[in-house]
Order: C-alpha cells, then sequence, then structure tokens
C-alpha cells in the first residue's frame, strides 16, 4: 500500500520531530513540555516523564519520512541535500562542498535554494 505524502503546510519543527522520534518505542528524543497544544494532542501523549507517538503520530512520521525519501533536486537525493546544507552551515564555501560532495557547482546552488525555501 503506498504511503501518502505528509501535509506540505505541517509545520518544520512538528516534521522535525517526527522524523527524529524512535521508530521502535515511539518515543520523541528530545521532548520537552514545550511542545504546542496542537502537537500533545495529534501527534504525541506524554506517559511518565516521556513523550510517545500516538497512531496517527506514526502514521504521519511515515508519511514524512517516505516524502522525505522521495525529494530530489538536481538528482540529488535528500541526504545529500541535508550533507550539503549542514556543510554550508558549518562555514564552507560553495568550491570545497562541490568537492567533498562531487556535486555540481549548480546543483549545489539549486539544493542551498531549495533548503531556504523549507526552513
Amino acid at each position: 500500500m503506498a504511503t501518502r505524502p505528509a501535509p506540505p503546510s505541517m509545520p518544520a519543527p512538528i516534521r522535525q520531530m517526527l522524523i527524529h522520534a524512535d521508530p521502535v518505542s515511539g518515543r520523541v528524543i528530545g521532548a520537552s513540555a514545550q511542545f504546542p497544544l496542537m502537537m500533545t494532542r495529534r501527534y504525541v501523549t506524554q506517559r511518565g516523564s516521556g513523550y510517545y507517538l500516538t497512531r496517527h503520530g506514526r502514521r504521519v512520521r511515515d508519511q514524512v519520512i517516505a516524502t522525505r525519501r522521495e525529494v530530489t533536486v538536481e538528482g540529488l537525493p535528500f541526504r545529500v541535500i541535508d550533507h550539503i546544507t549542514e556543510l554550508y552551515l558549518s562555514g564552507k564555501s560553495i568550491q570545497e562542498i562541490t568537492q567533498r560532495t562531487r556535486a555540481s557547482e549548480k546543483a549545489v546552488l539549486a539544493a542551498l535554494e531549495f533548503r531556504k525555501v523549507l526552513a
């Protein structure tokens, strides 16, 4: 059964929370009481001292991850786009990034532009 893509209007903090949740236990890593009320009702429930994904949260997590894997920019998969973004934010130049990732300068610039839109 194909997984529907995640809603594009989902805020970035919620996407990140879902992506980094433990897939086995459903425990939300690095969770705190700072979650917006909508997140705690729909995606996360509190048990004991931790936060865990609800059934809906697990389903949306699968959708987010499936959507995340399908994204390509200039032929670069999402994990490379993520790596390029990390290198750029750590202060590397475009030339250094092209050497490290073996991507063309055009692809690196397109990936960075794509990530600016997402953030």
